[in-house]
């Protein structure tokens, strides 16, 4: 039995060697999405009660997704990520808005 357990300990240890440790961070931000601004585009924080969000002016329409593809554009500049880990969890036709971003 002792033998089995020595035997189990090292494939263990051996598989442990050549194992890629991926560490993912998944960031949720909150989002108001200010499209056909003059001003855009920009990215500002605010606070209020429940926390930090983003207030981001955009100057594409929010017609068929093209201000929520500008968002999403904008935000992987400001975050210095590709667009294809930012994703709209929430609020796809509102203003209001959750992103999450998978570095």
């Amino acid at each position: 039995m002792v033998r089995n357990s020595i035997i189990c300990l090292y494939i263990f240890s051996l598989l442990l060697l050549y194992h890629k440790l991926v560490i993912i961070l998944i960031v949720k931000i909150r989002a108001i999405i200010k499209p056909n601004s003059k001003k855009g585009p920009l990215v500002g924080k605010k606070n209020d009660d429940t926390g930090e969000y983003l207030e981001i002016f955009v100057r594409e329409p929010a017609i068929e997704g093209k201000a929520n593809a500008a968002v999403i554009k904008l935000l992987s500049e400001y975050y210095s990520v590709a667009k294809t880990r930012i994703v709209l969890k929430k609020g796809q036709g509102s203003r209001f808005k959750t992103f999450e971003i998978n570095y």
